[in-house]
């Protein structure tokens, strides 16, 4: 998989192409697998990932490799959690339910177990409730450096305690669990409205509290550095914990007033980068086609589950057999039918 192309020519050479940019590209695949289960493209998806178990895993470290090359940037002597973890996130937790074959599907949970571990291990800090953005250079271990903030950790714990409900490990969502709570009540702060620009107070007024006070997710004291796939991995991880812990309603009942008033383009409703002045572009490669949709679906479906409601999701599958799941949660499903083309599938908790 090239990771972008100049004249025509994939690039950057094969050796330099990164487990994280390797393991995007089967985001959009794996989703579309998810709704069809074309097994054409589960082909596609198994070449690539296959590709990247076979190329990258370093038998010496027992993980995967960043990069190939001797060299340059994106060599292999770089360690990056998100080598691991973008795996996980991409498309190995939401496919490895649904793979036909029950010899696959136990292989991809043991790949899933096989980078849990390797996360816990090595990139974990325990005492701290954090995770190391990187290892090869010993800043990658210190607060706000590169990858090391309440976005990365908060995903890793979510996708931890997710995994540890796919393979039945307790002892995993306990500790995943207890992490994510420790980083939601530090990442969530007050910020006052006295003294903020214009175009803040008045998109803040319409979610502050009666004391001219909002809260946000941060990964600063002062609400700023957030950006929106921070925001909302941590949205989603509150979201999840909602689910059995009530308490955390009251924390989504802060942030997501501030979310739809500070981050939600009344105009087109796409997703703003940041809760900033202007807020930043409406695209990036992993904003509207991943983390704000994916923000939508988790709320929509954690909504529905603490409500005692059922919820309706579509799909368009090529065979009876595949089967229709509520993303990454457990869920029964209540009935099925036909509409349009598509399947219109109806769950409940």
């Amino acid at each position: 998989m090239a990771t972008y192309l100049e004249d025509g020519r994939p690039g950057p050479a094969p050796e330099a192409r990164t487990t994280q940019s390797l393991a995007y590209a089967l985001l959009g695949p794996g989703f579309l697998y998810y709704l069809t289960g074309d097994p054409e493209l589960l082909d596609f998806i198994v070449a690539v990932k296959d590709h990247i178990f076979s190329r990258y895993w370093s038998d010496e470290r027992q993980e995967l490799r960043w990069a190939n090359a001797a060299t340059g940037d994106d060599s292999r002597d770089r360690r990056e959690l998100v080598a691991q973890l973008d795996q996980i996130n991409a498309y190995l937790l939401l496919l490895a339910p649904l793979l036909p074959d029950p010899d696959q599907r136990d292989a991809w949970r043991g790949d899933l177990r096989r980078l849990a571990d390797v996360i816990l291990r090595d990139d974990h800090d325990p005492a701290r409730h954090r995770f190391h953005g990187y290892l090869h250079d010993p800043r990658g271990r210190q607060w706000g450096e590169r990858h090391n903030d309440f976005g990365h950790t908060g995903k890793a714990y979510w996708m931890l305690e997710r995994t540890g409900r796919l393979l039945g490990d307790q002892a995993m969502v306990d500790l995943a669990r207890a992490g994510l709570a420790d980083v939601l009540s530090a990442a969530l702060v007050p910020c006052h409205l006295r003294g903020a620009p214009p175009w803040q107070r008045t998109a803040m007024a319409r979610a502050a509290a009666a004391d001219s006070t909002y809260w946000v997710w941060s990964n600063q004291p002062d609400g700023l550095g957030i950006a929106w796939w921070e925001w909302a991995e941590l949205d989603q991880a509150a979201m999840t914990l909602a689910l059995d812990q009530p308490r955390w309603l009251a924390a989504l009942d802060l942030t997501l007033p501030v979310w739809f008033a500070t981050m939600v383009d009344p105009a087109t409703g796409a997703v703003v980068a940041f809760p900033g002045a202007g807020g930043g572009p409406l695209a990036h490669q992993w904003q509207n086609g991943y983390h704000a949709a994916e923000h939508a679906l988790v709320g929509y479906i954690t909504a529905a589950m603490v409500g005692g409601e059922s919820w309706r999701l579509y799909y368009a599958p090529v065979n009876d057999r595949h089967p229709l799941r509520a993303y990454f949660f457990e869920a029964e499903l209540e009935h099925r039918r036909l509409q349009d083309g598509r399947v219109e599938a109806w769950f409940h908790r």
